[in-house]
């Protein structure tokens, strides 16, 4: 990699971190809020904003009584929580106050995502999904052919929605009236599921398999197994140019073309489970995990080009669109 090149990517691992200590417990996520503010939640139940130049906490947000597992940027300086005591939380990010509590689940909540139409929709550890009006308080409808717990959520279009099981399924429904429009299977727990940029989807499974479904909701319509060189695939994400990579458990990063269906790299260097992989805004990779490594990746050469050893383990990853990369490891949040 040329210098030039170097100097174009900003996000500076080489200088010191600034590391911020508030969580009593292990922090689970981080949202970005602007290019000052993040969110964290963390295992302990609370939520914090921190600005991200002077490493300050400027609001701790209590409420729940158990761990918080998923935060949702609501817009408008709101965000929404949910935990594992059941309920969903939303936030005025600028007094810290609650401003509503939706109660509705029966489990632990574990992922959220706001839909285009402002509605919320949550899914619960037993695998309902329920889509909520959140001033009003009102579940608008409530989707429960999943028998397990639902790993990730995606929006569609046409007021669809795709979610991803533990019971081995994929289901695309209708967000309006809650009819399940479709079910694709795997031979195993589906964790992550995306969309490409041609309206496929591309799901990741423990079957071994990564496999590209139609854009037709017909279940087997142009389905394309992608078949590597492990026995599970764990998160999927999208990249440039018809690229996407999976992280196996095997501890490698598989780079994939999803108009060749050709294994393009396989990044190795890490030594223990990757928790993490994000998209950097330059196209590059970063990944990090239990072997206490951050790592940089070059999707055109395939070349690791920053390594960087961290003191904990990396749990969580996020870029701020200031240049900043900010982690979560276990306790602190570690900004680069």
């Amino acid at each position: 990699m040329s210098s030039e090149d170097q100097d174009e990517w900003t996000v500076n691992l080489e200088k010191q971190p600034l590391i911020l200590y508030g969580h009593l417990d292990t922090v689970y996520t981080l949202l970005p809020l602007n290019e000052k503010q993040f969110a964290s939640a963390s295992f302990d139940g609370e939520i914090k904003i921190w600005d991200i130049e002077t490493g300050k906490c400027s609001s701790s947000m209590r409420g729940h009584t158990s761990a918080v597992f998923c935060l949702v940027d609501m817009k408008c300086s709101k965000i929404a929580s949910s935990s594992d005591d059941t309920s969903i939380k939303v936030w005025s990010t600028k007094s810290g106050e609650c401003i509503a509590t939706l109660h509705g689940h029966e489990t632990q909540v574990r992922t959220m995502i706001l839909l285009s139409n402002g509605s919320l929709a949550s899914a619960g550890f037993q695998g309902e999904i329920k889509i909520w009006n959140v001033k009003a308080k009102k579940v608008l409808c409530c989707m429960e052919q999943h028998n397990d717990n639902i790993n990730s959520m995606i929006q569609l279009k046409n007021n669809t929605l795709a979610s991803c099981s533990m019971d081995q399924t994929i289901k695309i429904w209708n967000v309006t009236n809650g009819d399940c429009l479709a079910t694709f299977y795997h031979k195993d727990f589906v964790l992550s599921v995306v969309q490409l940029d041609d309206d496929r989807l591309v799901s990741s499974s423990f079957d071994g398999k990564l496999t590209i479904w139609g854009s037709k909701l017909e279940q087997k319509q142009n389905s394309v197994d992608l078949e590597g060189r492990c026995w599970g695939y764990r998160t999927v994400i999208k990249l440039n140019d018809g690229l996407i990579a999976s992280e196996n458990d095997d501890n490698e990063i598989e780079i994939w073309c999803t108009i060749t269906s050709y294994c393009k790299y396989v990044l190795t260097g890490h030594h223990e489970n990757i928790r993490c992989m994000i998209m950097l805004r330059d196209g590059r990779l970063a990944s990090g995990g239990d072997d206490m490594t951050i790592r940089i990746w070059n999707i055109s050469s395939g070349e690791c080009e920053r390594m960087i050893l961290n003191q904990d383990e990396i749990l969580k990853m996020q870029e701020i669109s200031n240049n900043k990369l900010i982690c979560s490891c276990t306790q602190s949040i570690k900004v680069w």
